[in-house]
Formats: C-alpha cells, sequence, structure tokens
C-alpha cells in the first residue's frame, strides 16, 4: 500500500514538473527577440511584440524588441515564418509606434 501511494506521488510530481518545463521552454518574450524575429511574433502571454528604432549619440542606429500592450486573439508563443512574411509582402524591419515620433510631433 505505501509503495502504491508513492508511485502516485512520484507520478504527479514528474507530470508536474514535464509540465512547468515545457512552459519554460517554450516561452517567446519579446524583450529577448533580435531585430529580424520581434516584428509579427507574438510572445508567451499572448501580447504582440513591437520593433522599435533608436539612433545613438554616434548616429548609429539601433533596433530594441518589446512587448506592446496589444493583445493578439487567440494566439501565443509565435514567431512568423520567413514564407509568410514574404508571401504577405512584408518586411521583418517594420518598425512599431515608438515614443520617439511623439518628441518629434511636439518640437
Amino acid at each position: 500500500m505505501a509503495s502504491h501511494i508513492s508511485l502516485k506521488t512520484l507520478a504527479v510530481l514528474v507530470l508536474a514538473i514535464a509540465l512547468c518545463v515545457q512552459g519554460t521552454l517554450g516561452a517567446i518574450t519579446c524583450e529577448n527577440l533580435d531585430e529580424n524575429t520581434c516584428a509579427f511574433a507574438v510572445s508567451s502571454s499572448g501580447k504582440r511584440c513591437v520593433l522599435e528604432k533608436h539612433v545613438k549619440r554616434s548616429g548609429e542606429e539601433a533596433y530594441t524588441c518589446r512587448t506592446s500592450e496589444i493583445e493578439a486573439d487567440k494566439i501565443q508563443d509565435l514567431i512568423e515564418t520567413d514564407q509568410c512574411i514574404k508571401g504577405c509582402g512584408l518586411d521583418r524591419k517594420t518598425l512599431g509606434i515608438s515614443s520617439d515620433s511623439w518628441k518629434d510631433i511636439n518640437n
């Protein structure tokens, strides 16, 4: 009887660990994506990723991927394929709304 209870406990523990590891390994975080995968991606939380361009003091352009507040409908953990992007006539370097554009309006 004691071994039967311990086998159930072990099975539940293994299942719980498997679910946790799967969620951890498959999670997409926008801030960890580079400029070639950011646009048209959806994070594991279901929020869309947005690519922003910043100009450094040296004049060099730098790109940052951020999580937007826009939630995708029924989609999570998705980085759109290159085939789909090209098929739709889109570009991976498509920029999102940046707070820098507001500075230009006010000047």
